[in-house]
């Protein structure tokens, strides 16, 4: 055993779980009607998009206004673009049902990331977050055409619609193969809390398979009973498919040979992170921080079925944060040219991560201070990153499209949308969980969270889809 670490090999058993999986959120949305919910919709959707069909196109030098009673400490050492971007929108059509019975309502929204496939479309899903008569769909957004359609019906594949119950989140990242095979978990996660009797209903969360080319889609079962999914990440080389379960139950899954190859809870004291799991494409290695401080980094090997922990943690934050760390949140696809990844905490500091050291360096805030990103996309060039802060509307409500430049450290604003949206249109941003970039890196499609309604809380119940067309000109 070599100092610093120690190894764990765990054999493959499936596992059975009793216990019901803790509610992620509340919020006052159970006090607002579903009558109120259509008149907010009626009245708020001030160019009528729902009614629509296709993206609204907007390119406005409001784009580039820094926002009135914006703070002005939030823009220290950040740039804004010189060019306005040609922006897409529109609420996502086709969520169904729109409004839900008193008895049995929630609130339609997105958690997952948002995925670019071989044949250049993203995928992304809706789901309405109940349990009992739930709903969860997939949508395919195509570049070329500047529109989108709906693809799939989990609840129908998956037999839910006539069991009852199902599940109504995707929650991870869908991952794609070389062949355009598009592998999903689905995420058993009912707001509000289910009911003994639904949870006794309810098997476990799928597998899905979907082809991108032919448009047909398998279900390939529920992988281990009474499991749900809020974190899964695709190796399209080897063929693995690793997802974290919400009590941290480790699936392992080869999608070439269609069998599970570790299932399971990971050693003691190990707890993986609910909230993200990097892919090294270099090794094969999946990676995360433990759960519980000190947040040691913990990396594992499908290939072996080794789980790793290593006495490096991740680095301590900036500002309000201080002198404390916190998990990891979202982090680059590959490792730039210095053989590190980008990650971002769960605060908002940016830094590089050598996996072989565990060695990490602060970079940077994302934007102001506590900032919360779940998502971020680096170009294929490695040249910027892409995100959209703050998802925590009690810190930052603007929510700009920003830039980062990979080699000078800058960052910069591309678009300041949450302002111009609501004027415009009536819609109320609720902040961005998915986003993916073009291979080109001039395309950025956004996958917001937010509703047609006063802004005040809740602000979810009617995600929107936003494409935004980077001028080359930023990309300099």
């Amino acid at each position: 055993m070599k100092s610093g670490y120690k190894i764990f090999l765990i054999t493959v058993g499936l596992i059975s779980i009793i216990s019901l999986p803790l509610t992620v959120f509340g919020e006052s949305w159970e006090k607002v009607t579903e009558i109120q919910r259509r008149k907010w919709n009626e009245q708020y959707d001030k160019k009528g998009l729902y009614k629509q069909t296709g993206m609204a196109i907007d390119k406005s030098s409001k784009f580039i206004q820094v926002p009135k009673g914006m703070n002005p400490d939030w823009l220290v050492g950040v740039e804004i673009a010189q060019t306005p971007p040609e922006i897409e929108f529109a609420p996502v059509r086709g969520i169904d049902p729109m409004y839900f019975p008193e008895d049995n309502k929630s609130l339609w929204s997105n958690w997952a990331g948002v995925t670019r496939a071989p044949n250049g479309r993203f995928y992304f899903a809706e789901g309405d977050h109940r349990a009992a008569g739930s709903s969860l769909y997939m949508w395919e957004y195509d570049p070329g055409a500047s529109n989108y359609s709906r693809v799939l019906d989990f609840a129908h594949l998956c037999g839910w619609d006539k069991r009852g119950v199902g599940d109504s989140k995707i929650h991870g990242d869908m991952g794609v193969m070389p062949d355009g095979t598009l592998w999903i978990l689905t995420y058993w996660d009912p707001d509000p809390k289910p009911t003994e009797e639904q949870y006794a209903l309810w098997p476990g969360s799928h597998l899905i398979r979907y082809d991108t080319y032919t448009g047909r889609a398998q279900d390939m079962g529920i992988p281990m009973p009474k499991a749900g999914w809020p974190y899964y990440r695709l190796d399209p080389e080897r063929g693995y498919f690793f997802a974290v379960g919400f009590r941290g139950e480790i699936l392992n899954y080869n999608v070439r040979e269609n069998r599970v190859t570790y299932a399971g809870y990971p050693p003691e004291g190990i707890k993986w992170g609910l909230r993200c799991t990097m892919l090294d494409p270099e090794t094969g290695l999946f990676w995360t921080a433990n759960q519980e401080k000190p947040h040691n980094f913990i990396s594992f090997d499908p290939q072996t079925a080794t789980f790793t922990a290593y006495e490096e943690t991740t680095p301590n934050d900036l500002g309000r944060n201080v002198g404390n760390n916190s998990l990891m949140r979202a982090h680059s696809h590959k490792r730039s040219k210095g053989g590190f990844f980008w990650v971002n905490s769960q605060n908002g500091t940016l830094y590089k991560f050598w996996p072989e050291t565990r060695r990490t360096e602060v970079v940077t805030h994302l934007w102001i201070d506590q900032t919360y990103v779940p998502r971020i996309a680096m170009s294929e060039d490695e040249n910027y990153i892409y995100y959209v802060p703050n998802l925590v509307q009690t810190y930052s409500y603007y929510q700009p499209v920003m830039q980062f430049n990979t080699e000078t450290y800058t960052r910069k604003v591309i678009a300041f949308i949450a302002d111009y949206y609501f004027d415009k249109y009536g819609f109320y941003n609720g902040g961005a969980h998915g986003l993916a970039i073009s291979q080109d890196g001039g395309t950025l499609v956004i996958n917001f969270n937010g509703a047609f309604k006063p802004r005040i809380p809740p602000f979810y119940g009617n995600p929107a889809l936003m494409v935004v067309r980077i001028p080359e000109s930023e990309r300099e």
